[in-house]
């Protein structure tokens, strides 16, 4: 994996960034601030927590994450994506806290909706 900055001779930063054999590169001025936000994705759900979660700490470990928690609720970090879960009865709340800003919400959505209903 890696992330590389390059600031060019016009105050352009560069970066590239290489995961799975993929290279994702932008640039952007300098002075261009990445911003934070929070989203919250609600999805519901028929599988048990106890399938949901069995099959998100599967696909943490096959993806270089972290996944602390239990079949209530807990949180999660990748270096591309970090946030929290919790259980509301049949239906699982997901808050993504930060992203990359190379992945786009679309993206982080559809992967979670994936994740969500093939457990």
């Amino acid at each position: 994996m890696l992330l590389g900055y390059v600031v060019t001779q016009y105050g352009v930063v560069s970066r590239a960034k290489e995961t799975c054999g993929l290279t994702l590169r932008a640039s952007a001025p300098e002075n261009v601030r990445e911003e934070r936000m929070a989203r919250t994705f609600s999805v519901d759900t028929r599988v048990s927590p106890s399938s949901l979660l069995a099959r998100a700490r599967w696909v943490a470990s096959e993806n270089g994450a972290s996944l602390v928690g239990d079949e209530g609720s807990g949180r999660f970090s990748h270096e591309l994506v970090k946030g929290e879960y919790r259980m509301v009865e049949q239906t699982v709340v997901v808050t993504i806290t930060d992203k990359h800003w190379l992945l786009p919400w679309p993206v982080v959505e559809a992967r979670l909706r994936e994740l969500l209903a093939s457990a």
